[in-house]
Formats: C-alpha cells, structure tokens, sequence
C-alpha cells in the first residue's frame, strides 16, 4: 500500500511540476520518496529523490537539494540513464557550492557531470552546464590554468544551448583566469565581450563591473587607449547607477597616479573586494537566468 501511495504522490508531483507549481511538487516528491522508504523498496525512491532535488534547488533550498541527490545517487546504481546521473551529480555539485562546502568535491561532482554527459545522447546543454559549474570551482581553488582550459572549452556549446547570461558568466570568470595568469590582452577581450552582452540588459550593474575590470586588464596589458575608454564607460555607468564611491575609483584609474600601472591594480583589488565568488549578479536573474549555485559571476562594485 505504501509503494502504491508513493507512485501516485510521485506521479502527482510530476504534474505539479509541470504547471511550475514547484513547491507543492517538492512536497509530493518528499512524501513518495519517504513512503517508498516504508516500504522497504529503497531502489523506487531514486526517482522521486531526483525529482526533489531538482525542486528544491530551483525554490533556493541547497541543502534539501543536497541531501535529496545524495539519496539518489546512492539507489539509483544501474536505474539512471546517462544524463539522468549527469543532471544528479550536476545538481550536488550546484548545492555544494550554494551552501560554501569544500569545492574540491564541488569540482569532483561537476566533473563527473561532464563525464555523465559526454556518454549521452544531446547531453551537449547539459555538459556545458557542468563545465560552466567546475569552471567557477577550479577557479575558487586558485587553479586558474586549469580553470580557464575548462572554460574555454564550454564556451561553444554555452552559446549554443544556454542563455546569454551563462555565456557572461563564462567569460567573466574566464577573464579572471586570465588576468591571475597574466594574460591581459586576452582577460580585457573577455571582460569586453561580456560587458557588450550586458549592455542590454535591464539592470547594468554587471556592465558597470565588467566595464572596470576591462579598463584594468587593458591597463595591464599596455593598451593604454583602450583602458581609458572602458573606465569612462564604467565612470558613467557607476554615476547612473548612483555609486559615486565606484566611479571615482574609475576616474583615478583613468587618469593615471603616480604609481603608474599599479594604480589600475589597486583600483582592480578594491572592486573585487566588494565582491563574493558564489554571489548571483542581480543583473543575471533579470536577464532571465534563475538563481544557481554554479559559481555565479562575482557581484562587483
């Protein structure tokens, strides 16, 4: 009787989600997997164990989100096809982050995601996904090289099959690599290319930051010219924007101090330490992308 009342719960629940209904699904999803535990069929309570960690990490509950893709993972040996064990490992790896865990296991997750991926039929999305997910983990352990290989490789199909604020995640953190690696030519083109997306989006915070970063990484790299104009560009969005603490970091970045090319490193250090790691840029949500753990962009300025 339990196994039965947990099918129609999980079948209901299904339904739920469906209508976006995602909290009541969540519920549903909790009551099967826990009757199906009653009654002693562990194996059927996978399913609905996935299903709720799905739920859960869309409705901002990581760590429910967790502890349901632990269960899953744990019954559901030889039941999920490829993708399912991708999009299972995906979701860990997004709630480990979400809740500041080690990364270490954030990028083993995220990388067996990839993995998982690569073995399934139009698991491309899905795999780029993950890339994006370990890219942001490797690059908050300080493995930039590392990091920057992973992103460039998710770049592609990212503009493929994701959202235009996934590819702006990519590029940010891929310029961040970069610029730790000295690359500064390049860490400037990303920031650029990326400020360029954000332009029109309705919030311009995110344009603002990468803006500023650009103009450093420019400044690093020599262009002097070019560094000048995206700190004018960041000078006047910073005004708009009514942060005139960021804008006059700007307009010292632009002119130039006596210390030369360390005043755009100091100006570069002083944004980013406004900023976390796994913070999601309001900019993000209203370009249409929901909240996700997967290292979001840093929320500078």
């Amino acid at each position: 009787m339990c196994s039965r009342i947990a099918d129609i719960s999980c079948l209901l629940g299904g339904l739920l989600a469906g209508r976006g209904d995602a909290p009541q699904a969540a519920e549903l999803f909790a009551r099967a997997a826990e009757r199906y535990h009653e009654a002693a069929v562990p194996w059927y309570a996978a399913e609905a164990e996935a299903r709720l960690a799905e739920a859960a990490l869309s409705l901002g509950r990581p760590q429910q989100a967790e502890q349901a893709a632990r269960a899953a993972l744990d019954h559901c040996a030889g039941l999920f096809e490829p993708l399912g064990c991708a999009h299972l490992h995906l979701i860990l790896a997004e709630s480990l982050a979400a809740t500041g865990q080690d990364d270490n296991e954030v990028a083993d997750h995220a990388l067996e995601a990839t993995h998982w991926a690569d073995q399934a039929d139009g698991g491309e999305g899905l795999g780029a996904w993950a890339q994006l997910v370990l890219g942001g983990a490797l690059l908050r352990l300080r493995r930039y090289d590392e990091s920057a290989s992973v992103l460039e490789s998710a770049l592609p199909a990212l503009e493929e099959h994701h959202h235009e604020g996934h590819v702006v995640q990519a590029r940010w953190w891929l310029g961040e690599c970069l610029a730790e690696l000295g690359d500064h030519r390049q860490a400037g083109g990303h920031f650029l290319l990326a400020a360029h997306i954000a332009k029109g989006w309705d919030g311009q915070r995110d344009h603002a930051v990468l803006a500023h970063l650009a103009g450093d990484a420019l400044n690093g790299a020599g262009l002097n010219e070019e560094a000048a104009a995206a700190y004018a560009r960041a000078e006047e969005l910073w005004r708009t924007l009514g942060r005139p603490q960021s804008a006059a970091r700007a307009v010292r970045a632009r002119a130039g101090t006596p210390c030369g090319t360390r005043s755009g490193q100091k100006s570069s250090r002083a944004v980013r330490r406004t900023t976390s790691p796994r913070t999601q840029p309001a900019s993000l949500t209203s370009a249409g992308v929901r909240p996700r753990a997967k290292g979001s962009p840093k929320a500078l300025g």
